[in-house]
């Protein structure tokens, strides 16, 4: 038989104090911070899937399986980020992701990262260029090579954009 809590320690109120104190990623932003973050995976599907002028079926479906990849993340702002990408994924690819909007976009999101401690930030900036690359070696064909000269460069940009090289 288990041990009765501590004389005087309401052990219901005790786990309210610490539901109160957990804050989640979320509580970081505003809501526009927070959407531009939410978007970040589709800037980063039109940037690399658009650098050849189209987005084909394979890249859409290789960019869907990776977003609910990383929704099963084990880190914690990722896995907070993403689940919440799956949740409101109609929404999330709504963004404005066209021509310069998508990298203006990847800016800002590294900006925003900088709230983040350093490996939260890292994390989702790979989890970034994973989906890129994922995107990237969707596409191509039986004797094609799966990544074109120009998605590699696109990738390297990316790179730099989130300060990871």
């Amino acid at each position: 038989m288990p041990e009765p809590a501590a004389p005087g320690i309401d052990p219901i109120k005790a786990f309210d104090g610490l539901k109160e104190e957990a804050m989640s990623y979320r509580d970081t932003y505003s809501d526009a911070e927070w959407y531009i973050l939410q978007c970040a995976p589709v800037y980063v599907l039109a940037i690399v899937a658009g650098i050849d002028g189209k987005i084909d079926q394979k890249e859409l479906k290789k960019f869907s399986q990776s977003i609910v990849e990383q929704s099963r993340s084990n880190f914690c702002f990722c896995q907070e980020m993403y689940q919440s990408i799956v949740v409101n994924i109609d929404h999330v690819l709504r963004c404005d992701s066209s021509g310069p909007t998508a990298l203006k976009g990847l800016i800002a999101t590294n900006v925003l990262l900088k709230k983040l401690n350093d490996s939260d930030a890292t994390l989702y900036k790979r989890s970034l260029v994973h989906i890129g690359n994922q995107v990237a070696e969707s596409s191509g064909g039986l004797f094609a090579k799966k990544r074109s000269q120009k998605e590699t460069q696109v990738l390297a940009l990316l790179i730099k954009v989130l300060e990871l090289a």
